[in-house]
């Protein structure tokens, strides 16, 4: 039987880890930045929102007390309102495969748990790219908020068998552990406008499936979604990646430059938010591509 010990190197924080982790995140240094933007209305009292912290003992218990008061401040303070739409095309009991559109490193994920969670669904897994898990005060908040690792980096070999091992843990995650799993439909933030599905992230999902294509993928309940901002979290960042590539030059990133930008998402002012979820993909969708062979399915 399959269990989370298998993926020891991506998994998110087990039970028995979260309170060790809460310890540590109230006392590293930059545990006071979390305090003097989300609870300096209530006069930054440090030590009481250390003891919020230090009660919790799960991964729910996190999400609930911590990130959806986090996300709601946000709501607050850099939208004009944040919509959504399509919720009742989903069943609670159900757990899925959301794939969405990728505008934002944390809150294209946070504001889905934040709808999730305020219709009673249960929240999901989310992905966590390599290249973000790089101080132990990140790891311990996101794998604490149910995050898992995917790996960014390494030979064409080693990504080969880092997506095997990926796709295995999704399949895992929604048959098995019965969670729901969030994840981008590209590698990085889309930075051009252009949303278009990145083939090398469906070509992941069917690497573990033991059955044809249709049945592959209709056993991920897939569940696509899009979100949109009015004003684009890090647009001025976004388009000078954009205007260094288009010269023929790579663009390297500044030390720093990922935490920078997860933190100026959260602070920047965003206008409306809108979240549209759909229909999940059905087999019977799914099997008119039946016939194709595996690259064109």
């Amino acid at each position: 039987m399959t269990t989370d010990n298998h993926f020891e190197n991506i998994r998110p924080f087990l039970a028995d880890e979260i309170n060790p982790a809460m310890l540590r995140i109230t006392k590293n240094p930059l545990f006071k930045n979390i305090v003097d933007y989300l609870y300096d209305d209530a006069g930054g009292d440090i030590e009481k929102v250390k003891q919020i912290f230090r009660s919790i003992k799960t991964a729910d218990e996190f999400q609930a007390k911590i990130m959806l008061f986090a996300i709601n401040k946000v709501i607050d303070r850099t939208t004009t309102g944040f919509t959504h739409e399509g919720i009742e095309l989903l069943n609670e009991n159900t757990r899925y495969l959301f794939v969405s559109n990728h505008r934002d490193i944390l809150l294209d994920s946070a504001l889905h748990q934040h709808v999730l969670y305020t219709n009673k669904f249960r929240t999901t897994e989310i992905s966590f790219g390599s290249n973000l898990m790089n101080s132990e005060f990140v790891i311990d908040i996101g794998k604490s908020n149910k995050m898992f690792r995917v790996e960014r980096e390494g030979s064409p070999r080693d990504f080969y068998k880092k997506s095997k091992e990926l796709s295995e843990y999704i399949r895992y995650t929604i048959q098995e552990k019965r969670e729901s799993v969030w994840l981008a439909h590209r590698n990085g933030r889309t930075k051009d406008g252009n949303d278009q599905t990145s083939q090398g992230i469906l070509k992941m999902f069917a690497m573990s499936g033991q059955r044809d294509l249709a049945l592959n993928f209709a056993e991920l309940n897939i569940a696509p979604f899009a979100i949109s901002y009015q004003y684009e979290p890090c647009i001025k960042s976004k388009v000078k990646e954009i205007n260094i590539t288009k010269t023929g030059k790579k663009y390297a990133k500044a030390p720093g430059e990922d935490l920078a930008s997860i933190i100026g998402g959260i602070k920047q002012f965003k206008g409306k938010i809108h979240l549209h979820l759909t229909k999940p993909l059905s087999f019977d969708e799914l099997k008119e591509f039946s016939d194709l062979n595996r690259n064109d399915f």
